[in-house]
């Protein structure tokens, strides 16, 4: 989990005809070592309600491909990987 203070940077940005505002940056979850770096984070597009989103980014901040998600969306999701990472951890 991420310090306080990232947690609670705000940034705003519009890309092109996107507006989005980063509520939440949980952190990073790739090598880095490309252009696109994948990212979880809690965002609001288009000053609507904020959502869940995992998403590649540019190093200077640029929104790529990548999935946006409610809570409850995020819930089953947790429950997926809960479940195949069972699966992998009984198969070894």
């Amino acid at each position: 989990m991420e310090s306080d203070d990232k947690m609670s940077k705000r940034k705003s940005k519009t890309d092109d005809e996107k507006t989005y505002e980063i509520i939440n940056d949980f952190g990073d979850f790739s090598d880095g070592t490309g252009r696109w770096i994948k990212s979880f984070k809690r965002l609001s597009w288009n000053v609507q309600e904020p959502k869940y989103d995992i998403r590649n980014w540019t190093k200077d901040g640029e929104p790529g491909k990548g999935i946006t998600m409610n809570l409850k969306e995020l819930r089953v999701l947790y429950e997926l990987i809960g479940k195949e990472l069972d699966y992998i951890d009984h198969r070894l």
